[in-house]
C-alpha cells in the first residue's frame, strides 16, 4: 500500500510568558493604573512584576504513516494535541522539529469558517475551493450538482455565506471537501455541528470515500461510535505523544482505561465534563450516579440490577413535545448497546425552570462482561442535542453473584437474551 502521507518525528512548541507580580493591586488602583497611562503619566507595566518563559510541547515526536484508501481515527483528552496535529497536517502551521511528505491533494475541514469567503456566496465558494485544490472549471463544473444536492441547500445556492447557519455552512463545506476528490481528506469534531441524519449521511460518505475510491481519510471525534463504526485502524494522543497505534478496538479500548476513576454509588460532578455537544442554553446536566441495590460491590454482575441517576439544571420552561430525554450505553469500542428514551418508556412530561433528577432503573443487566460507558441525551423535538454529554460514566460488568451464566465459548454476542422457548413434536 503506497503512503498518501508520511509524518517522521514532528514537534510543536509553544512559548508561554508567565507574569508574576509581587504585589496585587486592589480595582481602585488598577482603574487609577490605567488613568495614568491614557493621561500620559506613563508607569511601568513590569515594575514589581517577574515575567519568566516556558515551553511548551504541544506535540512531541510523533511519527507515523497512511497508506491510500485508510480511514484512521485520532483520539484523546482535550488537550492531547489533536487539534495542533490536524493543522500542521493541513499545513495551516508548521512543525517545530519533523517533516511530513504528502502525495497528491489535500481537502480539510477543521472548523466552521475555514475555507470559505463569507463575501462570496455558495456557488463561488464551491469553485473556489476547487480552485484552491487544482482542479479545472470543467471538473468542477462535473461535480457541481453532485455537492449541491449532498449539501442540501439548493434554495441558498446564490446566498452569501456569512447568511448561513452554522448548519447550513458545516453541511456546504463537508459536502465541497468530500466531493472535489482529495486523496486526503481531513475532519475534525467540525460535523458536531449537524443534526444527526446529515452526520449520519456524512459518516456514509466517508466510508464510501475509503472503500470505493481509495481515498485516505483522517478523522478527529469524541464519538467513540463513529471512529468505531468508520475508522479501521486509530491513533491516540496523550499530552503531544502518540501512546498507541493499531487496531480501533484495541485503541479505544487502551483510551477507556485511561480514563477509568469512576466508582459505583460515586457521584461525579459533571459540570467540567468536557465531551459533550450542544450548546447547553435550555439545560444542562449536572451530576451523574451509577449504583446496584449491592452498596458494597465495585461491579455490575450479570443478572443483577442497574441504576442510572443524573440531575439537569432547566434554564427555561419546555413542553414534552419539545425535548427528548435519553440515556446511552456502550462498550469501550463505541458499540451501542442499549438507547433508553424516556418517551419509550411512557415518560411523558414538560418541565419547569430548575433542578431535576431522572432515575433509569435495568432489573435484569445481561451484558457479557466487560467496560461500558454511559451517554446522556438531552435533545429537542428536531434532534439536535442541546446538551448531549458523552462518556460521562462508567461501570465493568463482571460474571459471578447470585446468577450464573454460561458463556459461550466462541460467541461474539454482547447480550445475554431470555425469551421464550417452546418444544413441540410434529
Amino acid at each position: 500500500m503506497s503512503s498518501v502521507i508520511q509524518v517522521e518525528s514532528i514537534s510543536k512548541s509553544y512559548l508561554i510568558q508567565h507574569k508574576q507580580s509581587a504585589k496585587y493591586r486592589s480595582i481602585r488602583e488598577e482603574i487609577m493604573f490605567g488613568l495614568n497611562n491614557v493621561i500620559g503619566r506613563r508607569q511601568s507595566s513590569q515594575v514589581g512584576k517577574q515575567v519568566t518563559d516556558e515551553v511548551f510541547w504541544a506535540l512531541d515526536d510523533v511519527s507515523f504513516s497512511i497508506g491510500a484508501g485508510e480511514r484512521v481515527g485520532v483520539i484523546g483528552r482535550n488537550g492531547a494535541g489533536k487539534s495542533t496535529l490536524l493543522k500542521i497536517l493541513s499545513r495551516i502551521t508548521k512543525p517545530t522539529k519533523g517533516k511530513i511528505q504528502l502525495v497528491g491533494k489535500l481537502g480539510s475541514l477543521l472548523e466552521v469558517g475555514t475555507g470559505f469567503h463569507p463575501e462570496l456566496t455558495g456557488r463561488e465558494n464551491i469553485y473556489l475551493n476547487g480552485a484552491i485544490l487544482g482542479m479545472g472549471s470543467a471538473e468542477i463544473k462535473s461535480k457541481f450538482d453532485e455537492i449541491v444536492e449532498f449539501a442540501e441547500i439548493e434554495k441558498f445556492l446564490d446566498t452569501p455565506v456569512k447568511r448561513y447557519s452554522s448548519g447550513m455552512y458545516v453541511k456546504l463545506a463537508f459536502s465541497v471537501a468530500a466531493h472535489l476528490e482529495p486523496d486526503l481528506l481531513i475532519l475534525d469534531e467540525v460535523l458536531a455541528v449537524g443534526d444527526q441524519r446529515f452526520q449520519k449521511k456524512c459518516f456514509d460518505q466517508i466510508r464510501k470515500l475509503g472503500k470505493d475510491s481509495g481515498r485516505a481519510v483522517i478523522l478527529v471525534s469524541h464519538n467513540m461510535s463513529a471512529i468505531s463504526q468508520i475508522c479501521s485502524r486509530c491513533l491516540l494522543l496523550d499530552k503531544g505523544r502518540l501512546v498507541a497505534d493499531g487496531e480501533t478496538n484495541n485503541v479505544l479500548a487502551q483510551y477507556a482505561l485511561q480514563d477509568f476513576e469512576m466508582g459505583l454509588g460515586d457521584k461525579v460532578d459533571l459540570s467540567h465534563h468536557e465531551n459533550r455537544e450542544g450548546n447547553a442554553e435550555k439545560a444542562r446536566v449536572s451530576w451523574l450516579q451509577i449504583a446496584t441495590s449491592d452498596d458494597s460491590s465495585k461491579l455490575v454482575y450479570i443478572g443483577s440490577d442497574l441504576l442510572i441517576r443524573f440531575s439537569v439544571n432547566f434554564f427555561t420552561t419546555m413542553q414534552q413535545e419539545d425535548i427528548t430525554l435519553a440515556v446511552e450505553i456502550s462498550t469501550t469500542s463505541g458499540y451501542q448497546m442499549a438507547n433508553m428514551l424516556a418517551s419509550d418508556s411512557g415518560f411523558k412530561s414538560g418541565v419547569n425552570v430548575g433542578e431535576y433528577v431522572f432515575e433509569v432503573h435495568l432489573d435484569d443487566v445481561r451484558f457479557y462482561p466487560g467496560e461500558y460507558s454511559v451517554n446522556i441525551w438531552i435533545g429537542d423535538s428536531s434532534s439536535s442535542p442541546i446538551d448531549y454529554v458523552i462518556e460521562c460514566g462508567k461501570f465493568e460488568v463482571s460474571e459471578g453473584g447470585d446468577k450464573v451464566f454460561r458463556r459461550l465459548p466462541s460467541g461474539t454476542a454482547m447480550q445475554f437474551l431470555t425469551p421464550k422457548w417452546k418444544l413441540s413434536t410434529i
